[in-house]
């Protein structure tokens, strides 16, 4: 193992923010790469693999066990808390936020019929690529 770097707090936290903030669907572990190891330096290549390997077998999902051992890695607890908290805050208050407005909007007389409509879509992909 090499030398950690000393990695501020706060450069972790909005790295994580970044990544959480701007990120839908999958791939986010080679976003993580590019950020961890390409971009700032932070980890090498071993040392981002052998995370990703650990994190894979644990239970939970693979991008929030890493973020969790990078932190750790690179400043200890405090650090996978900061990683922990600057990758899910975004998403958290955007799922928050969509349930009030989906709860305001339970009323209204089309919404049942657009999210029927957007099932029947998915349906239709799905049965597409098959």
């Amino acid at each position: 193992m090499s030398d950690v770097p000393r990695v501020s707090l706060g450069a972790l936290f909005t790295t994580c923010l970044g990544i959480g903030a701007f990120s839908f669907g999958g791939g986010l572990s080679g976003w993580i790469y590019r950020e961890f190891v390409d971009r700032h330096g932070w980890v090498s290549d071993e040392e981002f693999a052998s995370s990703m390997a650990m994190c894979q077998i644990l239970p939970g999902a693979n991008v929030i066990n890493l973020v969790i051992c990078l932190g750790d890695h690179l400043r200890g607890p405090k650090g996978a808390l900061v990683c922990f908290t600057g990758f899910l805050l975004v998403p958290v208050f955007a799922v928050i936020a969509l349930s009030l407005i989906i709860d305001r909007l339970a009323d209204a007389s089309g919404l049942e019929a657009a999210l029927a409509g957007v099932a029947f879509a998915a349906i239709g992909l799905l049965l597409l690529i098959c």
